[in-house]
């Protein structure tokens, strides 16, 4: 046992001159040649993802007024300055907000968006970091019937869905997504904040703006004899600039005789505005 022991001992020994070694010769080599690297970048806050789709870093070397951007940086000196600038691209800064940086060990460098400092005799990693803003908006969900509502934003913003409510970031335009539980079910209302958007004259003036001025007219009398029917295959709905709570209420129904109706009801539609009911 006790030759075991020292035997261990001896092993690490070895270890620790070796690892010795190898981090003076490093230091040596990276001496002798008098550069340093800089590391910048940008990731969301809990994220080790670097990216700089989002927010931009702008590196000033030595008081330099054209800034760089590349993410690495690899001929600075000891004694250089460095200032380093966060900036949000197009209109992220509606949606996030600047957290501080970071170095690659997770240390807080800073919780300002402009970082000063001045390169000593190692290799420095800057990360800008960003997070989501506090403001963020419900959507309650009333259904009725068998079926659900989800949402998702098109620009990749954070969406949160629970049961029967969804959160969404200030500002954003999340798809509401309508699923009855099987085919045999269809969407006979939905309202937001009390306005239906499933009627015929709703989805009317929701495609107003592709049809031709003839067709428009043609279709507006089709939809005004039949103003207070239903649109069964809407399938989803955008909500525009979400500034404030929103309440989504949606029947699901199992009824034949709606679909069947539904039916009638989108071929007299076409047929108004193609003609081929004259």
């Amino acid at each position: 046992m006790k030759k075991r022991v020292i035997s261990a001992f001896i092993c690490l020994l070895v270890f620790l001159s070796c690892f010795s070694f190898y981090s003076s010769a490093e230091t040596e080599k990276a001496s002798a040649s008098g550069l340093y690297a800089l590391t910048i970048g940008a990731h969301k806050l809990g994220s080790d993802i670097i990216s700089n789709d989002v927010m931009k870093v702008t590196a000033y070397i030595n008081g330099s007024s054209e800034g760089r951007t590349d993410n690495h940086i690899y001929d600075l000196k000891t004694g250089d300055t460095v200032v380093l600038k966060a900036d949000f691209n197009s209109n992220y800064d509606a949606f996030y907000s600047f957290w501080g940086w970071l170095d690659n060990n997770g240390v807080i460098l800073g919780e300002e968006s402009t970082l000063s400092f001045t390169i000593g005799k190692s290799s420095v990693s800057c990360f800008a970091v960003y997070r989501e803003m506090s403001d963020r908006h419900v959507i309650t969900c009333d259904t009725h019937g068998k079926g659900s509502v989800t949402a998702s934003d098109p620009k990749g913003f954070d969406v949160i869905n629970g049961d029967n409510m969804i959160s969404v970031l200030n500002g954003t335009s999340p798809v509401l997504k309508f699923k009855p539980k099987s085919k045999s079910f269809v969407v006979k209302k939905i309202t937001v904040d009390g306005k239906n958007i499933t009627s015929l004259s709703g989805t009317l003036s929701a495609v107003g703006s592709f049809l031709s001025k003839k067709d428009y007219s043609s279709a507006a009398k089709a939809f005004k004899n039949y103003k207070n029917a239903t649109n069964k295959f809407i399938g989803t709905y955008q909500l525009e600039n979400v500034t404030s709570d929103v309440t989504v209420d949606v029947v699901f129904s199992d009824n034949p005789i709606d679909i069947i109706l539904s039916m009638d009801i989108l071929w007299l539609m076409i047929s108004k505005i193609s003609g081929l009911g004259k």
